[in-house]
């Protein structure tokens, strides 16, 4: 009989992610919740760009679409340039 393995040390990253997947309900709500929060961070750096987000995560611009879809994140208005509010653009 082996013995029981060593906790991971609490300041690990190893703890921390064991953590953060018991607090998710296991690998597949933890890897969800990734997904979730990748695609956001990439809507968020491309300013609700989704052809340029999805270059970035390396998948088709459709294939983000259903992601988009299945994770409840509507697309968002790509955001204006300042050339467009000096313009007084009504848009």
């Amino acid at each position: 009989e082996g013995a029981a393995e060593p906790a991971p040390d609490p300041d690990s990253n190893e703890a921390s992610v064991l953590a953060s997947v018991r607090r998710r309900g296991g690998l597949v709500e933890a890897r969800r919740e990734f997904e979730r929060r990748c695609i956001e961070a990439c809507l968020d750096a491309t300013g609700g760009n989704v052809s340029k987000a999805a270059r970035i995560l390396q998948i088709e611009r459709s294939n983000l679409h259903k992601k988009m879809q299945a994770h409840g994140i509507e697309a968002r208005p790509p955001r204006r340039g300042r050339e467009d509010e000096s313009k007084g653009d009504p848009r």
